[in-house]
């Protein structure tokens, strides 16, 4: 390489080159600094150095391998790798070809919002709830107040900015659950559009560039096109009679609706073609239905959407939790998908609802704000309140019952039996029996507590005779009463019957009893 003064930027890239280009081997020719020479990237497995670095001050560096490697294939290599040379870099011009957007040709700007603090433009927005909560009153509310240039609820004076709004409703039927509630609410109709996600063929789905303004143009040509290539291959001059006739024509499927990507594309050519500034999508669950899709795939989606467009994305999920701890941690794993995430919980003794934003947080000061909720529109919302009294509002969720040590229970019985004297075993069995004390805790209690047992009677082939069990002596001097262990609600008065057998018919004594 011929001697130039680099500047340090080309001295840190020659450093580069070397670190990558030289195998280490003081032996290799590639260990002489002067020479300049590398070992080629294009054919790593040589194993002697080939390529040959130079600069010049008005071209830059240049690549030459003696093993007749092209320049450009170096360069590729080279920038595969991370070493792209000055003269492979994209200019402005060559990067606006390349559909590159350089970032110093771009304009910075501040975050835009439709809702201040809330509802930002080029992002998503998931208002999450659980049924008949009022996500679909909320997402109204807000497309009235867009299409009408109102106040927002929480910031009088400050207006939405008066724009067309698109809704998307898969599985409900915009006539009967939609209109209706938007005229109540007093919408300008004229500027709210239902985008329509099922029809096969949309003139959405076409670019203006297409130059298509019918859809009856599209099915001309593609009927025209598919008659052209039918009849291309045979000549209508010559007739085989000793051909056999034709089959009959296949019965014609029904069309298959738009996959969730042509769906989506399709709501961006609406957002594109209407220059709308909200897009409403109720809700994520049912797109996700309907092209058996996941969650997170859906809502990435419609997050690419909103970035795409620059229109605000609002869409609704569902959320089966009650109280604000629980809501958010449903959310918690669809919470990176979102630029805002609301939940609305059912909090309070007056079960008022609260639009509460989870994550990330928009605003440090931004508060929840609480609204009610009826069958007939409007809502009506109310004053934001602090989180502090939104978590004391919130109920405390309840202890989990602890399960009943049967082992203990079971002891505590087998003492409060015996400790007014020895008792037949059968009684005890059955007295047991009907608290809920299985056999095997039985036995344990009884080793445990060292129940004496004693024969009354001998054994005949009718099996005659019983079997008494007994506290040690250290049992029968306490004074404890019969029932201190026992729950008042499981077995109450079952011991106070005395030894009658009447109460509890005895069990037929058992030898493993006594094993």
């Amino acid at each position: 390489m011929t001697t130039h003064a680099l500047t340090p930027q080309e001295e840190t890239y020659v450093g580069r080159l070397g670190r990558a280009l030289r195998c280490g081997n003081p032996d290799c020719g590639c260990a002489s600094v002067p020479t300049q020479r590398l070992h080629c990237p294009v054919h790593p497995t040589a194993y002697v150095p080939t390529l040959r670095l130079d600069y010049r001050p008005d071209a830059g560096f240049s690549f030459t391998c003696s093993a007749g490697c092209s320049p450009q294939r170096i360069e590729e290599a080279l920038a595969r790798r991370g070493l792209p040379s000055q003269a492979s870099l994209y200019t402005a011009a060559g990067a606006a070809d390349a559909g590159l957007s350089p970032y110093e040709l771009l304009i910075s700007q501040p975050t835009d919002w439709l809702w201040p603090n809330r509802i930002p433009m080029g992002e998503l927005t998931i208002v999450a709830g659980y049924p008949a909560s009022g996500k679909t009153a909320v997402a109204l509310d807000v497309a009235t107040r867009v299409s009408l240039g109102a106040d927002t609820p929480d910031q009088p004076g400050n207006a939405f900015v008066r724009a067309p709004v698109v809704i998307a409703a898969p599985l409900k039927n915009p006539r009967s659950s939609i209109l209706p509630r938007l005229r109540d609410l007093g919408a300008d109709l004229s500027v709210i559009y239902h985008a329509d996600l099922h029809a096969p063929l949309h003139l959405a789905d076409f670019s203006e560039d297409d130059c298509i303004e019918t859809l009856e143009a599209v099915s001309e040509a593609e009927r025209r096109y598919r008659h052209h290539f039918a009849r291309a291959d045979k000549p209508s001059s010559l007739i085989d009679y000793d051909e056999p006739p034709p089959l009959p024509p296949k019965p014609q499927e029904p069309p298959r609706g738009p996959s969730l990507r042509v769906a989506v594309n399709r709501l961006a050519g609406f957002v594109s073609r209407g220059s709308a500034a909200l897009v409403i999508v109720d809700q994520i669950e049912h797109l996700a239905l309907i092209h058996n899709a996941r969650f997170s795939a859906v809502a990435g989606m419609l997050n690419a959407l909103a970035a795409r467009t620059g229109a605000a994305v609002l869409a609704l999920a569902h959320n089966p939790a009650h109280s604000l701890h629980a809501a958010a941690r449903y959310m918690q794993p669809r919470l990176g998908m979102a630029g805002t995430v609301f939940t609305i919980a059912l909090i309070g003794e007056e079960r008022a609802r609260f639009l509460v934003p989870l994550s990330p947080p928009m605003h440090d000061a931004l508060p929840p704000i609480p609204f009610n909720f009826h069958e007939a529109p409007p809502i009506a919302w109310r004053d934001p309140i602090p989180h502090e009294r939104l978590l004391a509002l919130s109920a405390p969720e309840k202890p989990r019952p602890q399960r009943t040590d049967w082992t203990a229970y079971a002891r505590s019985f087998l003492l409060d039996a015996l400790a007014r004297g020895p008792r037949p075993a059968g009684e005890i069995a059955g007295l047991a029996a009907g608290l809920g004390i299985t056999e095997d805790r039985l036995r344990r209690a009884r080793n445990a507590c060292n129940v004496a047992t004693t024969r009354i009677g001998k054994g005949g082939p009718e099996g005659g005779g019983y079997w008494l069990w007994s506290l040690p002596r250290e049992h029968h001097a306490s004074t404890r009463p019969l029932h201190a262990a026992l729950p008042p609600e499981q077995g109450h008065g079952l011991l106070e019957q005395g030894g009658r057998a009447a109460a509890c018919p005895p069990l037929r004594e058992r030898a493993s009893w006594e094993k």
